[in-house]
């Protein structure tokens, strides 16, 4: 009958441990070893419990989370530090009022398009843009057109609602202001300002 062999078989480590020391004893265990191990216990115990609560109570997965706050703190920054421009008093009707609350939506929906990199995030973009291009023809015939209080009025409006879009922190920059209202004050070009 053939023996098995082992890895060990061949080497003779094991006789002359035995015939050096006598008897193989496990080393001592000493108080040092068990605190030390007892300690790192402890310490893995508090990190995982710490993550898993984290986890279960900020309901969000930890890498998302991590992505999603670093985008919201750069975007935070370009948005704060442009002052808003001063608008006075304006009137709307519930015509422009709901056009403003459709772009509003839009807006949220390309933000987001953008942040999750959506394929579909130009046609997003487009259709803000055709809502804006709506608004501004919707503002410029009630306020100038049918002389519900002119030009002052009608950029006031504008400037204002431009200023309120938000979706969740993210606004557009107060340097983008001008650029659209050049779309408005375009329509005016034969009327007196």
């Amino acid at each position: 009958m053939k023996q098995m062999e082992t890895p060990y078989e061949n080497t003779d480590i094991e006789e002359i441990e035995t015939i050096e020391s006598g008897s193989w004893k496990p080393r001592p265990k000493t108080k040092k070893s068990i605190a030390i191990k007892f300690f790192s216990i402890v310490v893995v115990c508090i990190i995982v419990v710490g993550m898993l609560s984290y986890y279960i109570y900020s309901h969000t997965n930890f890498f998302s989370s991590f992505v999603q706050k670093n985008q919201s703190q750069q975007t935070e920054a370009v948005v704060f530090e442009e002052e808003p421009i001063v608008v006075g008093e304006y009137s709307d009707p519930p015509s422009i009022t709901s056009l403003k609350e459709e772009a509003d939506t839009l807006f949220g929906e390309q933000i987001q398009a953008y942040f999750f990199q959506d394929p579909e995030v130009e046609t997003k973009i487009n259709n803000f843009e055709e809502k804006l291009n709506e608004i501004v023809q919707e503002t410029y015939e009630y306020y100038v057109v049918n002389k519900n209080g002119g030009w002052e009025e009608a950029e006031n409006s504008f400037i204002d609602f431009l200023q309120n879009l938000d979706y969740e922190g993210v606004r557009l920059k107060s340097s983008s202001v001008p650029y659209y209202l050049e779309r408005l004050q375009a329509l005016g070009d034969g009327y007196e300002k």
